[in-house]
C-alpha cells in the first residue's frame, strides 16, 4: 500500500469517512518523530486517537496504528492522516523540495494551511530539541506526560529502578497486562490487528531480561522472562495470533531463560538456577504447550552436574511420566512419554545407556538412534534387523510414514553392507511408495540389459495405484519419454488432459484432441453458473492453443448454438471470441 494510491486497497466506506475527518481538520497534530516515522493526533467524535504511521523511502506504507477501538485492517483515523502525508508529500514534489513534515497543523481550511503555510512549523529531529533541554525541566516534563498516562511510569520504573525482586515483577506484570487491556474488545479478545500493541509491554519486559543477562544477573533475567511467558500463555487462549507474535515472544523469552553459560556460574549458582526452572517447568500452565515444558526441563538437564540435582529431575520426569497414564488423548500422550523417556536417558550413565535404548525401541526416535549407532558401529546386520522390526511393528499399527522411514535406514544399512539384492528390493519398494531419488538408485543398481524388465514391472505396479497426490509415477514417465504410457494413464484421467496434452502432442496429436475436445463437452454440459461457465471458456483458450484455432472455432460454434437458452454461458462464450478466432 503507497502513500500516493491507498485508497485502491482501502474500503470505500473507510476512505470516504477518513477523508472527511481530513477535509474537516480532524488532524489536530502530526509529527515526524523519526525519519519516516509519523505521529499523529486525529479527534474523533468522543474521544482523540493516537496515529502511528511508517512509510518506507519510496512512499511505501510499511506499517500504521490507531488507539481506537475499530477492529478492522485500516480506520478512517489512519485514512485521514494518509491523505495529510499525501498531500505535504506532492506540496513538496510540486515545490522541488526533499519532503518535510509539519509537525501541527492549524485547524484552518485546507486550502489556507496548503497555500501559505502560515501556521505551521518546520519539522526538527527530536533528539536534537531535547538535548538542549535542561534536566529538571525534562523531568518535569516527564512527569507531565505520566500524569497523562501511567504506563509510562511503569516503563521508566522498568528501565531504570533496581530494587527488590518482587516489586520489579509487579510493575513488569502491570505493564504487560495494561497493554493488553488497551487492546482487547468488549468480549475481552485482542484481534489480528492489535496484537502487536499488545504485546509490546512484554516485549518491553524481556528486553529489561535480557539487558540483566548482560548485567551478569540472570536469576532476574529468568524470573523476568517466567512473567512475559506466564501473561502470553494466557493471552494465547483469547487473541488471533495468526502470524505467531505472541508465540514468538514466548519462544525468544524461554530461549533468554535458558540460556546457560555453566563456566560462568559456580555450583551453587547453577543449582539456584535448576531449582527455579524445574518449578517453573512443573507448572500446570505447560500441560497444554509441553514443548515449551521439555525446553525448560532440557536446560534442567544441562545444570544437573550434581546427584542430587540429577536424582530431582528424574523425580520430576516420573511425576511427569505418571500424570500421562490418565490422558484422553493417545498421540500427545505418546508424545509427552518418548520426550520425557529422551530426557531420562540424558541423565543416565554411558554404562546404562544402551540398555535403556533397547529397552524403548517402541518410541521412533530411540529405534532411530539404534539403528544409526549400529550403522556408525558397522554392525550393519543388527542395523537391519531393528529396521525390520519396526517395519513390520509399524505396519500393524497403520503407520505408514514410519514404515517408509524404516526402509530408508535399511537402504542406508544395506548400501554400507554392499547387500545389493536387498537394495534392488527397498529401492523398488521406495519408488513405489513416491520417492523418485529411490527410481534413481534403483535404475543404478542394474545393467542396460536387465533394466527394461526391472522398468515394465516398476511401471505396471506403480500404474496399479492412486497418484492423485504423487507425481513420481507421471515424473517417470516423462523423464523416459513414455508417452504411450502417459496417453493411457490420461485417458483413465481425462481431468488432467489439462496438465499433459504438451508431452502427447507430438506423438498422439489426434487422441490428444479427441481427449480435449471430450473433457470440455463433458464440463459444459454439467455447467451451471457463471463460474463454472468462465472455467469452460478458460478451457476453450487452452485448447486453441493445444490443438489448433480451427478446433477451436468449431467447439465454440457448437457450444453458442448449442447452449442458446444458457444466456450466461453464452455471454462468458462471446467474450473470449477475439481469443478462439
Amino acid at each position: 500500500m503507497h502513500i500516493l494510491s491507498f485508497e485502491e486497497q482501502i474500503s470505500s466506506v473507510i476512505i470516504n469517512r477518513g477523508y472527511n475527518y481530513y477535509m474537516d481538520d480532524l488532524v489536530s497534530t502530526i509529527e515526524e518523530i523519526n525519519e519516516n516515522l509519523f505521529a499523529a493526533t486525529v479527534e474523533g467524535r468522543s474521544d482523540d486517537y493516537n496515529v502511528i504511521i511508517a512509510l518506507k523511502e519510496d512512499g511505501e506504507i510499511h506499517s500504521h496504528h490507531c488507539t481506537c477501538p475499530f477492529e478492522g485492517p485500516v480506520c478512517k483515523h489512519q485514512v485521514a492522516v494518509f491523505y495529510e502525508l499525501r498531500a505535504e508529500r506532492e506540496e513538496n514534489m510540486f515545490d522541488g523540495k526533499e519532503s518535510q513534515v509539519e509537525t501541527t497543523f492549524s485547524n484552518k481550511s485546507k486550502d489556507s494551511a496548503v497555500n501559505d503555510g502560515k501556521d505551521t512549523k518546520v519539522k526538527r529531529d527530536i533528539r536534537s530539541i531535547l538535548a538542549e533541554q535542561s534536566k529538571d525541566y525534562l523531568v518535569e516534563f516527564i512527569l507531565l506526560m505520566i500524569q497523562e498516562d501511567q504506563d509510562i511510569a511503569k516503563q521508566v520504573r522498568l528501565r531504570y529502578e533496581r530494587g527488590d525482586v518482587k516489586t520489579e515483577l509487579s510493575t513488569c506484570y502491570e505493564l504487560i497486562r495494561s497493554h493488553i487491556k488497551k487492546h482487547v474488545d468488549r468480549h475481552g479478545f485482542v484481534a489480528y490487528g492489535k496484537v502487536p500493541q499488545a504485546i509490546r509491554g512484554g516485549e518491553l519486559v524481556l528486553e529489561r531480561a535480557i539487558n540483566d543477562w548482560r548485567d551478569d544477573d540472570p536469576l532476574s533475567a529468568i524470573h523476568f522472562c517466567f512473567c512475559v511467558m506466564h501473561e502470553m500463555i494466557e493471552l494465547l487462549q483469547g487473541a488471533d495470533d495468526s502470524d505467531g507474535a505472541i508465540g514468538g515472544l514466548i519462544e525468544d523469552s524461554l530461549e533468554t531463560a535458558t540460556r546457560l553459560d555453566l563456566d560462568a556460574m559456580t555450583p551453587d549458582k547453577q543449582a539456584e538456577i535448576f531449582r527455579v526452572l524445574l518449578a517453573e517447568a512443573m507448572a500446570s500452565r505447560y500441560d497444554e504447550w509441553s514443548d515449551w515444558r521439555h525446553s525448560l526441563l532440557d536446560a534442567c538437564a544441562e545444570l544437573s552436574q550434581t546427584r542430587e540435582l540429577r536424582e530431582a529431575l528424574k523425580q520430576a520426569i516420573t511425576q511427569l511420566e505418571l500424570r500421562t497414564v490418565h490422558s484422553h488423548y493417545e498421540w500427545s500422550a505418546n508424545h509427552e512419554r518418548e520426550a520425557l523417556a529422551r530426557l531420562r536417558y540424558k541423565l543416565l550413565d554411558e554404562a546404562e545407556k544402551e540398555a535403556f535404548l533397547l529397552a524403548q525401541l517402541d518410541k521412533p526416535s530411540f529405534r532411530e538412534e539404534a539403528i544409526r549407532q549400529a550403522i556408525d558401529a558397522q554392525r550393519y546386520d543388527d542395523a537391519i534387523r531393528l529396521a525390520e522390526q519396526g517395519e513390520l511393528s509399524d505396519q500393524e499399527r497403520g503407520l505408514p510414514g514410519l514404515v517408509t522411514k524404516w526402509k530408508m535406514l535399511r537402504y542406508e544399512a544395506c548400501a554400507a553392507a554392499s547387500y545389493t539384492a536387498q537394495m534392488r528390493e527397498l529401492a523398488f519398494d521406495l519408488t513405489i511408495d513416491g520417492d523418485y531419488t529411490y527410481y534413481l538408485e534403483l535404475k543404478q543398481l542394474y545393467s542396460e540389459a536387465s533394466w527394461q524388465e526391472v522398468y515394465d514391472r516398476l511401471m505396471q505396479q506403480m500404474g496399479q495405484k492412486d497418484y492423485n497426490f504423487n507425481n513420481v509415477y507421471i515424473r517417470i514417465m516423462q523423464d523416459t519419454n513414455d508417452h504411450a504410457r502417459l496417453l493411457k494413464y490420461v485417458q483413465g484421467r481425462p481431468y488432467e488432459i489439462v496438465d499433459y496434452y504438451a508431452d502427447l502432442a507430438k506423438h498422439y496429436p489426434d487422441e490428444m484432441c479427441q481427449l480435449f475436445r471430450g473433457y470440455i463437452e463433458l464440463r459444459a454440459s454439467n455447467a451451471n453458473n457463471r463460474s463454472q461457465y468462465k472455467h469452460v471458456a478458460k478451457l476453450l483458450v487452452t485448447y486453441r492453443q493445444a490443438c489448433g484455432p480451427d478446433h477451436a472455432e468449431a467447439l465454440h460454434r457448437q457450444f453458442l448454438s448449442g447452449y442458446v437458452r444458457r444466456t450466461a454461458f453464452c455471454e462468458e462464450l462471446r467474450k473470449i471470441t477475439s481469443k478462439i478466432v
